[in-house]
Parts: C-alpha cells; sequence; structure tokens
C-alpha cells in the first residue's frame, strides 16, 4: 500500500504564519483535518545568574525533569548538576570535578531513567556517568575502545525499555546501550545525507520509540524508528522560518509537538510532530530579560512548562505553553527516498505504528493542565 504524504498548514500563530516547512519524506496516511497543538509561548520568568554560587550558573546546557517535577540543569563551568525543586529552589547537586569515577570534567547533558537512575555525559572524559537516585556514583557507560567508544558525548534519552540513547557527537553518530553498557544499536556516521550525521547534539523518544535527532552541523532534525530506520527530517541552515542554524536541544511534548533549540539563531521553534508545520517559535538575540543569547538545553516540566537553557546569557528561562485545537488543511507531496533507505518493517517502530501514533495524537488525553545583532555562531556548543 502506497503511504500518502502529508504537508500541514494551520491557523496564524502569534506574530508569525504558520508555516510550511520543508521536510524529506512525511510516512503518513491522510486524517482529520484538526489537531491540538502549540499555539503561543510566553516569558513567565527566569532562575539563576552568572557565577559559581547556589543558584548560579555559567552557560548551563543539558536540562531535563524527574517524575517529580524536580529540574536537573547541567553546568559545564561549575562541574556540577544542579537540581532544583519545583518552584526553582536548587535542593542538590551531584558531581564535582575529577578524572576519574564520580568526577566531571565537561559534563554536557542529563537524562533519568524510569527507576530514577541519572545519567550524565561528559565531553572531555568521553564517557556517560550513572547515579542513583540519591547522587551516589555507580558506573561509567562507554569509554575505552571499539564499539562502545565514545568521543564528545552530547545529549542523552531514555527508552520505554531502559536503553540509554547517546548523541556520539564526535564519532557523528547514535549509540544505544542496554543495562550491561553494551552497545544494541547504532544509527549514522559523518554525512550529510539523510540518515547521516554532522555533530548531532541533541536526542529525544516518543512513546513509541521513535528517535528524534538534532543533527546540529547540518541544521535539521532527523527522525526515526526504534530499528533506527530514516523515516524524514526538516530543517535546513537559514534564519528563515522553518529553517534552523546548528540546532543543539531538541524535546517532545505529551501531544507529541517537537521543541527545538535553534542555537544559531537564538530561537525556540516548535514543529508539528513530523515537522511538517512550525506552530510558534521564540526569541532574538540579546542579553536582555526577554531575549536568548544561544540557548542549548530543552524540556518540558510534567506540568506543561518549557524550560530552556539560556546558555551565554548563564540562566534558565520557562516559559507558558498555550494550546489551541486548530484546523488543518492536507497537502499531497511527492515521497522522496534516501538513496540507501532500508524500508521500515511492519514491527512496532514501524510507519504502519507511526500511523497508529498519528491516530492518538488527534484525541486530547494529556491531563487538564526586541534588537540587537548576535555576534558570529561560534558552532561550538554541541
Amino acid at each position: 500500500m502506497v503511504l500518502r504524504l502529508l504537508l500541514w498548514a494551520v491557523c496564524a500563530v502569534a506574530c508569525l504564519g504558520a508555516v510550511r516547512t520543508g521536510t524529506f519524506k512525511i510516512p503518513f496516511p491522510e486524517k482529520p483535518n484538526t489537531a491540538d497543538v502549540t499555539k503561543k509561548l510566553e516569558l513567565v520568568g527566569t532562575f539563576g545568574e552568572k557565577g559559581s554560587s547556589t543558584g548560579q550558573y555559567l552557560e548551563p546546557k543539558g536540562l531535563c525533569f524527574d517524575s517529580d517535577g524536580n529540574l536537573y540543569v547541567v553546568d559545564p563551568a561549575n562541574v556540577r548538576v544542579t537540581v532544583l525543586d519545583k518552584s526553582g529552589v536548587p535542593i542538590d547537586t551531584v558531581g564535582h570535578f575529577g578524572w576519574d569515577g564520580d568526577g566531571f570534567v565537561r559534563p554536557r547533558d542529563v537524562a533519568i531513567d524510569q527507576e530514577l537512575y541519572i545519567y550524565v555525559s561528559d565531553q572531555d572524559r568521553n564517557v556517560v556517568l550513572q547515579f542513583d537516585a540519591y547522587g551516589k556514583f555507580l558506573k561509567t557507560i562507554g569509554g575505552g575502545s571499539g564499539a562502545t567508544e565514545l568521543y564528545k558525548p552530547s545529549g542523552l534519552a531514555v527508552d520505554k525499555i531502559g536503553n540509554l540513547w547517546v548523541c556520539d557527537t564526535g564519532n557523528h553518530t547514535i549509540k544505544a546501550f542496554d543495562n550491561a553498557g553494551q552497545v544494541v544499536r547504532e544509527i549514522g556516521g559523518f554525512g550529510w545525507d539523510v540518515g547521516k550525521f554532522n555533530n548531532p547534539s541533541d536526542i529525544a523518544i516518543d512513546r513509541h520509540g521513535q528517535i528524534y535527532v538534532a543533527d546540529g552541523g547540518n541544521s535539521r532534525v532527523q527522525v526515526f524508528d526504534k530499528f533506527g530506520n530514516f523515516l524524514l527530517a526538516f530543517g535546513g541552515r537559514d534564519e528563515g522560518p522553518g529553517q534552523m542554524n546548528f540546532p543543539s536541544g531538541i524535546c517532545l511534548d505529551s501531544k507529541g509537538n517537537v521543541y527545538v533549540s535553534d542555537t544559531g539563531n537564538d530561537r525556540v521553534k516548535v514543529f508539528l510532530f513530523d515537522g511538517s508545520v512550525l506552530l510558534a517559535e521564540y526569541g532574538y538575540y540579546g542579553t536582555s530579560v526577554g531575549r536568548l543569547n544561544r540557548p542549548t538545553g530543552i524540556a518540558v516540566s510534567p506540568d506543561g512548562y518549557l524550560f530552556v537553557a539560556d546558555t551565554f546569557n548563564d540562566a534558565v528561562k520557562y516559559f507558558s505553553i498555550t494550546h489551541e485545537t486548530v484546523l488543518l488543511e492536507a497537502w499531497h507531496i511527492p515521497r522522496m527516498e534516501p538513496a540507501d533507505h532500508e524500508e521500515p518493517t511492519s514491527e512496532p517502530g514501524s510507519t504502519e505504528v507511526l500511523s497508529e501514533r498519528f491516530d492518538e495524537l488527534w484525541k486530547d488525553d494529556s491531563p487538564p493542565d526586541e534588537e540587537e545583532s548576535p555576534p558570529e555562531y561560534p558552532g561550538e556548543l554541541y
């Protein structure tokens, strides 16, 4: 059965009309005309300022939440991960400087699994460190040579069966490690074609196992099924709507909307789950309260706020998210296959399952809930 391809257009967003974006391949059949999507981001507040004392940061990067709503902030130059409660008060730190054991040298990202184990990537030690829920060091993952080797690891995510997915940035691949620390899946390799990476910087996994990768050096987002088969890509280097300049953070909300830290353009962008429509964006370069300066880490809290590591402003900013049911209009576009595409199977994670996921996204089953010129982008924020 030939899968129909969709390109969606939505009503105007605040200060921006919805934009059809460049998508390499969208393996979704035609569906109903409405969806509940992100329509607006509004700045609510800021945590932190420049410094090394409690509650201060030096170029914060990775972010994630635990099941209690505590926020974990990777603070690389202070060589620590700071834990904040729901009100933004620092309640704990994880790690310290050191080349061995539980030491950090240049931590980059943090992830927490269903068992509340904490994972932190370290780009100078070339490993991922695992801690228990109380911050006690357990082991390192990766390192050495061969399949488990990591070089400048950055973004992290944990899937539903407990595999740890790592952006092996310096090796231009994505690796999945099982609980024993063995590599069970590897995606990518250096290149510009779809399915290849150029400094992949962050990763997110949806509840069906689909893998979203911020492909930093290629200025795009790529999506794969759980078996590593390429599904689609969107973005492209530039400043226009739907385009990106070295995206270095990515996350998903409960409705499947995709949030991207468009680092080189000093913006946050929100896309429909298949990347076909730009739903909202926020940000211009600047150092004042309402501006962004090289945002990196990004995460949606359990109670539905968007948090962004405003890296070069040494702060974490959070935004309210307005959702709205909108009318979508289907457009049929030619299917474009990568030259070396391995057709997804009918197993879980395939395009058929993506279609089932698409059905679920139409149900609202979630709980109720300014101008300076930026400096030249250094391209070293992965």
